[in-house]
């Protein structure tokens, strides 16, 4: 039974990195729709990607300490609810200067998710083990992410409803973390994350 409840949470885990890498990669895609929706030069975006950086780095630094305050659940609930609000509030928001605005919370709950998983993967007994093919599943968000903007904007839709799409796939990691945390941690076995 603990190698289930183990297995659970690696694949949340796993999950998540999806999820995240898709949000990251799916932004090149979008950029010349957004260039054409807020009238914008092509040197103006990078406030977007300057905006995620800063809130990643406040993750990096924040990550010890919310950790230990927190415990990682909570701290995947607290970036994944972060992170789905502020991708909806992207597809929602009528102005660029909000939209960089929101790219630091977007950052912050990516980095969150990122500094929290690594560290308790590597703190599990087989971190070594499973730290590849975590950061595996990345690629496979780093792959679908593009593959959505592109079939959404084939289809018609606008980077809106890419976001919109993005915020749901964060919103399904956030109900299946709510769910595994409703459930009880379970057996776990030693030195597991």
């Amino acid at each position: 039974m603990a190698d289930a409840a183990s297995d659970l949470r690696m694949g949340v885990a796993c999950a998540a990195f999806v999820v995240i890498g898709a949000v990251e990669a799916a932004l090149g895609v979008l950029v010349p729709s957004l260039l054409d929706t807020f009238t914008l030069s092509t040197g103006s975006v990078t406030l977007l990607l300057v905006s995620q950086i800063v809130g990643y780095l406040l993750a990096a630094l924040l990550n010890g300490m919310v950790s230990s305050r927190l415990g990682l659940d909570r701290l995947l609930l607290m970036a994944f609810t972060l992170l789905a609000s502020a991708l909806l509030l992207y597809a929602l928001t009528p102005r660029w200067d909000l939209m960089v605005a929101t790219g630091v919370a977007v950052g912050l709950g990516i980095g969150l998710v990122d500094a929290g998983l690594n560290t308790a993967v590597a703190q599990h007994a087989a971190g070594a083990r499973l730290i590849g093919p975590l950061h595996g599943f990345y690629g496979v968000g780093a792959v679908t992410g593009p593959t959505i903007a592109t079939t959404v904007l084939a289809l018609g839709g606008g980077w809106r409803q890419v976001y919109l799409v993005l915020a749901g796939l964060g919103g399904l990691v956030l109900l299946w973390l709510w769910q595994q945390r409703r459930a009880g941690p379970g057996p776990r076995p030693a030195g597991a994350a």
